[in-house]
């Protein structure tokens, strides 16, 4: 019983991590598709590059996406601050 339980619970987790792998790729894939390229090839590419470069869709290139400023820590940060804080103002009122 327990290592049908294991087995099961390791597909489920697999399972998972596959959906937000996929899922991740997303904003990647629109972002070229609508920038009128191969989104196959922008994601694969992408996948296989360093961590902090991405496609450039702008420009048509694969960029350092921090240090050209596409990716903002700050921005990055003060977004995530400002959803935690519209969720508690939602948590607060609907407990009201």
């Amino acid at each position: 019983m327990l290592t049908v339980l294991s087995v099961t619970l390791f597909v489920c987790c697999g399972v998972g991590v596959e959906l937000v792998r996929k899922a991740l790729r997303i904003p990647c894939y629109t972002i070229a598709a609508n920038a009128g390229v191969d989104a196959d090839d922008v994601v694969t590419r992408v996948m296989h590059e360093k961590d902090d470069v991405g496609y450039d869709a702008l420009h048509d290139k694969y960029v350092d996406m921090m240090k050209t400023g596409i990716i903002d820590p700050t921005k990055v940060r003060t977004a995530s601050l400002k959803a935690r804080y519209d969720l508690i103002r939602v948590e607060s009122a609907v407990k009201s």
